[in-house]
């Protein structure tokens, strides 16, 4: 056991603010039976020094407590904070790009007003811009749940074989994956989103595509569904522009071999890849 002093002098902080973590219920020394002074064990040091490394981050005492008290992990608590930083590291560099405008010399002469004004413009402008980005993420998001499409083992040429196919596609890809309607435009849930499926050739043999049947289970709450098919024709024209782009700078390329256009084309295969990627990933799998 150990006394204040002697905590002061092992984690570096003052008895104000080892007192202070007692009172907000952090640590719970025990008091001694002799004087009633506190004695704090080795346990109360190491919670003691996690706070203070806690506290260095930036992380709020309730968080803290609630990381202590076994409410969150601390993986969670590292991922809010990591984004609530880079949220503050966001505001630091949009006023210190602010601070350069400021021309005025004297505060006498400073025009609060028009500055103050002008960082609501900014900062409107950074809501939208926001709100926007956030739309488009629901809705990419949403095509997850959308539809999606698989390629069968089977022709599927029968209501058995389709079930078949269904079937083995859930198990394969650990999801909760309910027949509920057999024929040859199967339906079925998955986590009790319902869909429907069928099947086309395509290229490379017969595809199965499984559609949402109720559309309130793929579009975003509060999104309207006239803004959820613009965002939709927003992420397919983005990917068909890249493709006739990338085609474009590789013939120019080959034509005329300068360098800044070979690199031009790498960036841009890099960005379709990147796109491609998010397409399947969030649009056409389950697993995400």
């Amino acid at each position: 056991m150990a006394s204040i002093k002697e905590v002061e002098n092992i984690t570096g902080i003052d008895r104000q603010n080892i007192r202070y973590y007692e009172k907000e219920g952090l640590i719970h020394p025990k008091r001694n039976k002799i004087n009633a002074y506190r004695d704090y064990s080795q346990e109360d040091i190491k919670t003691i020094k996690q706070i203070i490394l806690f506290r260095k981050l930036g992380v709020s005492i309730e968080e803290i407590r609630s990381l202590l008290e076994g409410e969150k992990q601390l993986s969670e608590i590292l991922i809010n904070q990591k984004i609530k930083l880079q949220q503050e590291v966001k505001g630091l560099e949009a006023a210190l790009k602010f601070c350069d405008r400021i021309k005025e010399e004297t505060l006498s002469d400073l025009d609060a007003d028009y500055y103050l004004d002008e960082i609501k413009k900014e900062e409107s402008l950074g809501s939208v811009f926001a709100r926007i980005l956030d739309d488009y993420k629901k809705v990419r998001d949403s095509e997850q749940i959308r539809s999606f499409t698989f390629m069968p083992d089977n022709m599927c040429m029968t209501p058995a074989e389709f079930t078949e196919s269904l079937c083995k596609y859930g198990a394969e890809n650990q999801l909760n994956l309910v027949v509920i309607k057999e024929g040859m435009t199967p339906h079925f849930t998955i986590d009790g989103v319902e869909y429907k499926a069928y099947r086309y050739g395509a290229r490379y043999g017969m595809m199965v595509c499984c559609e949402a049947v109720n559309k309130e289970d793929y579009i975003p709450k509060n999104m309207q569904e006239k803004k959820y098919a613009y965002y939709r024709r927003i992420r397919k024209t983005l990917i068909a522009g890249c493709v006739c782009m990338l085609l474009c700078l590789s013939i120019l390329a080959y034509w005329d071999g300068k360098d800044k256009l070979i690199v031009l084309v790498l960036i841009i295969i890099g960005e379709l890849s990147s796109l491609i990627h998010s397409y399947f990933v969030y649009g056409r799998n389950f697993k995400g």
